[in-house]
């Protein structure tokens, strides 16, 4: 390139490198030499024995899939066959699932937008995610075989609300109503009716006006559990008595019901903790090392407990140019 008009003097050619994901990219100040931070992320689903009713885990872990590849917050089927997950790949997000034992991947989704926070519906029947395919994050549904794909939110239309991205679907229990967080509120709809048929029901925020993001449905159908946007908080909702309670603090704590719909599980750096949301008591499950677990999550039949083992390594090159022969 012209250094003084910055204008190209050609076409572009592509630098190959070894890495997947190249960032942080600098020159010397004699331009014969290049930096750049090389990243790798992978991630796979790991399970140990759980003993649901003394809130212990049994054993060690072991890997359930492996592989070179990225997922994100995997959901085994409630007939416990399958686990649903997102799967980041290079230029786009797609959903996917995979058999209990690790084999037998194939997709739901595999195209240009990007489809994220997938959720099997109560039944096992349909699959609920959010994506930005009309342009917009919206939460679809589609069957459990990426057949009859529909929008069912359209969230630019909720009164005195400014779009700012729809995600976190969460089916309730009798798989009839569903909850969806838009950025800047959580709302309820009736999945019996289309949305131009129905108001959305906006769930309360806190004392401090901190938004209560929805990540699980207890199985009793009573009470949300979920985070409190903008404060590093664990909380629950109950609908009979329609108040928030927080339970624990913790960064990037995401809530997932236990049978009981008293206890949660959450993830909180390399560590699994269960927490009782009547006395607020928590105990430590278990530590991974050096792998960090997301989004963790006990079965239908309350033995198995499965989360998503996700390790990042970054490494920094240094390119030197070639004189031209």
């Amino acid at each position: 390139m012209d250094e003084n008009s910055g204008q190209p003097l050609g076409e572009p050619e592509p630098i190959v490198t070894p890495s997947k994901s190249s960032r942080h990219l600098a020159f010397s100040a004699d331009g014969k030499k290049m930096i750049y931070v090389q990243s790798e992320a992978q991630s796979n689903i790991q399970g140990i024995e759980f003993d649901e009713k003394n809130g212990k885990v049994i054993g060690n872990p072991s890997w359930i899939t492996t592989g070179d590849r990225e997922v994100s917050r995997a959901e085994l089927s409630p007939d416990g066959t399958k686990f649903l997950m997102r799967q980041i790949r290079r230029t786009q997000d797609d959903i996917v699932a995979v058999n209990r034992d690790g084999i037998g991947w194939h997709d739901i989704t595999n195209d240009a937008p990007f489809d994220r926070f997938s959720r099997w519906s109560p039944n096992g029947k349909k699959i609920a995610f959010a994506s930005d395919r009309s342009g917009e994050y919206e939460i679809w549904i589609c069957e459990s075989d990426g057949t009859n794909l529909r929008q069912i939110t359209f969230t630019t239309s909720i009164p005195d609300t400014i779009q700012s991205g729809t995600s976190f679907p969460v089916w309730s229990p009798d798989g009839q109503r569903m909850t969806f967080y838009t950025g800047e509120d959580s709302f309820i709809i009736d999945l019996n009716k289309g949305w131009n048929e129905q108001i959305p029901i906006k769930l309360p925020r806190n004392e401090k006006g901190n938004v209560f993001a929805v990540w699980d449905w207890s199985p009793d159908g009573k009470k949300l559990a979920g985070r409190f946007i903008g404060e590093n908080t664990t909380g629950v909702y109950s609908f009979e008595t329609k108040s928030l309670t927080r339970i624990v603090g913790g960064e990037n704590a995401l809530p997932a019901w236990l049978s009981d719909s008293r206890r949660i599980i959450y993830s909180q750096n390399n560590k699994i903790y269960l927490a009782d949301t009547e006395t607020k008591k928590t105990n430590e499950l278990l530590t991974i090392d050096p792998e960090k677990p997301r989004s963790p999550f006990i079965s239908r039949d309350g033995k198995l407990l499965y989360y998503v083992a996700h390790l990042n390594k970054s490494d920094i090159f240094l390119l030197e140019a070639q004189p031209i022969q």
